[in-house]
């Protein structure tokens, strides 16, 4: 089950919704609150669409790597398949150009680096 969906049946609300009243609360900027509001549910955004798209495709990396801290969720995702990478090429038309499966490689021979980061940024001190 998706996080969203089991904070939604367990305490009656998403991460999202907690997270809009806190953007409206904090008067944060309105393209940050919409990527707060709107990164699992990209179709929703109007004003930064590309934005929440990049956010979204961030998360859905960081979550089929286990990057999560906090849960495990069993995925797998298909980055030229998803919406949110149709939405950012749409944005910027140069996109179409990249080869997704030689960044996925290359994301894949970078992904130690990338957890070591991670782990340093997030991990408790002792």
């Amino acid at each position: 089950m998706s996080i969203d969906k089991a904070e939604k049946e367990k305490l009656g609300f998403t991460h999202c919704e907690a997270g809009k009243l806190l953007a409206e609360q904090w008067h944060v900027p309105p393209d940050l609150a919409e990527v707060i509001e709107f990164h699992h549910s990209i179709q929703s955004a109007t004003n930064a669409r590309a934005l929440v798209s990049l956010v979204h495709l961030s998360d859905l990396l960081c979550r089929v790597r286990d990057l999560g801290y906090g849960y495990y969720e069993v995925m797998g995702i298909d980055f030229a398949g998803d919406s949110a990478w149709a939405a950012l090429v749409e944005a910027y038309p140069k996109l179409e150009d990249i080869d997704l499966a030689r960044l996925s490689l290359d994301i894949e021979g970078a992904m130690g680096e990338v957890v070591a980061l991670v782990d340093a940024v997030f991990s408790v001190k002792t």
